[in-house]
């Protein structure tokens, strides 16, 4: 089982750090950090994937799919 996960990914022309990491006490979701700064969850709701982020988070809809994808073949 993922516990945790960690990536260099490419934002533009920066490379920055991401971890997925599953909360303790499950919940069923995943904290999404990018260079250690918390952008929210990413949780799978009724077989699709759902992404709740910060307000501050530039993240996108394209971008949790992504992330999704990376979780489904770690698993």
């Amino acid at each position: 089982m993922l516990e945790s996960i960690e990536f260099t990914a490419v934002f533009g022309d920066e490379h920055k750090k991401v971890r997925l990491s599953e909360p303790n006490g499950g919940g069923g979701g995943y904290h999404i950090y990018i260079n250690n700064y918390y952008h929210g969850t990413i949780k799978k709701v009724n077989y699709e994937w759902v992404g709740h982020l910060n307000r501050a988070s530039e993240l996108t809809s394209a971008d949790i799919s992504i992330l999704a994808d990376i979780i489904e073949n770690s698993v």
